[in-house]
């Protein structure tokens, strides 16, 4: 028995989901998967949402255990090598400093490029429920009622002719004059400005981060 992933109906052309390519055409409400999609330019978003055959990818796989034990053999078989060569012989012992030496020598994937994208034994269903990714600005911001500027605000906030940004920090009081459709996300160690459009860079500003001095920070 295969693999189930829970898509949602599209809202809006996002570029920061994954899209589930299927066909809702069909009568019953189980969908062979035809393609994962992941974070389309905007152009290409548009096309998913009115073609009316693309289901954003929440990420909610369910399955048998043996399942997934079979896809991640199948197409990672070293993520499965790795933690099943110690699995029979612990006699007891901690398993923790088993499982750090096992993640230290696998490659680093996600489970939709490494599984996913892979295997032709996955089919969608259409989640009915409320339903947004929280490693998004732009999502956090939907839950986020606006102030009387249309800023979306987590956090203390003073501004001055400020209007229609996302401005996060949990700390530190953030403070701006003059901006629009700007993004202000302040951390413990970091601060993040851009524009709202361009939220989405933030994948490859990471990478670079993690080719960098700062990538202790990722």
């Amino acid at each position: 028995m295969g693999l189930v992933i829970i898509g949602i109906t599209p809202s809006y052309p996002a570029t920061g989901y994954g899209y589930i390519h299927v066909d809702l055409g069909q009568e019953n409400k189980i969908y062979p998967v035809i393609r994962f999609v992941e974070k389309p330019d905007r152009e290409t978003a548009e096309q998913f949402l009115s073609s009316g055959n693309y289901l954003w990818n929440s990420g909610i796989v369910a399955g048998r255990l043996s399942a997934f034990v079979s896809h991640i053999q199948s197409f990672l078989p070293k993520h499965y090598d790795g933690f099943s060569a110690f699995k029979d012989n612990l006699d007891g012992q901690d398993i923790l400093p088993f499982v750090k030496k096992a993640y230290a020598e696998i490659p680093g994937i996600s489970f939709d490029k490494g599984v996913l994208e892979k295997s032709n034994d996955i089919v969608a269903i259409k989640g009915d429920f409320d339903w947004n990714d929280i490693g998004s600005l732009e999502s956090l911001a939907v839950s986020l009622p606006p102030d009387i500027d249309g800023n979306k605000v987590k956090g203390d906030f003073f501004s001055v002719d400020t209007k229609d940004c996302i401005i996060y920090g949990d700390k530190a009081l953030v403070t701006a004059i003059g901006m629009r459709n700007v993004v202000i996300a302040i951390t413990d160690d970091a601060v993040l400005v851009c524009p709202r459009d361009r939220v989405q860079d933030v994948k490859i500003l990471t990478e670079r981060l993690k080719n960098s001095r700062y990538k202790s920070l990722t």
